[in-house]
């Protein structure tokens, strides 16, 4: 996981078959530290919110059968969890950090609609494929005015192209945006 703003990571799915693919997916904070605590085998003191959905999915026999990435729309995926409770089956709509955050808890599978990968995998995983990605996305959410002022794709921007960006920025007196480029030039130096 690297971050790429502030309070935003890149989580990337990378296993599919024989072959090297990544999807690079934006989440937040909170469920980037809730998945890292389970990677690094991390415990805390007090249950986490995923912890404490699994305590409950345990406590009722409910069981996580897979997460499934059905949509990407607008730069956003959308997941479902699938859970089998006794006969039956329950499929719940789901943040997908959220999705990912319980399935590496309880080692469930994660999916994806085959066109969603075919559209998005960068292979191999490089940071120049994922800068393309990101850029790719970027324009394409700029192209429907939803773009955010704090661009996910800097972080893999090399300095001098980070360095035009901080005068564009300058220039517009867009001093948050600056402050940003400015922060991150610093971090790669």
């Amino acid at each position: 996981m690297g971050e790429v703003q502030t309070g935003a990571y890149a989580l990337v799915v990378t296993k599919v078959g024989d072959r090297s693919h990544a999807i690079p997916i934006i989440i937040g904070t909170p469920e980037a530290q809730a998945i890292e605590m389970v990677l690094e085998e991390l415990v805390s003191p007090r249950p986490q919110t995923h912890d404490l959905f699994v305590t409950l999915m345990n406590e009722v026999g409910a069981v996580l059968k897979q997460v499934e990435i059905y949509k990407h729309l607008d730069g956003i995926f959308y997941s479902h969890l699938v859970f089998i409770l006794g006969e039956k089956t329950i499929r719940l709509d789901a943040r997908t950090s959220d999705a990912i955050a319980l399935a590496i808890r309880v080692k469930a599978p994660v999916f994806m609609e085959k066109s969603i990968f075919e559209t998005l995998s960068v292979q191999p995983m490089t940071r120049e494929n994922v800068r393309l990605y990101l850029t790719k996305e970027h324009r394409s959410m700029k192209d429907k005015s939803t773009v955010n002022k704090n661009a996910t794709y800097l972080e893999f921007l090399p300095v001098e192209e980070l360095q035009e960006q901080l005068q564009q920025a300058v220039s517009k007196e867009d001093y948050e945006r600056a402050a940003l480029l400015t922060k991150l030039i610093k971090k790669k130096k």
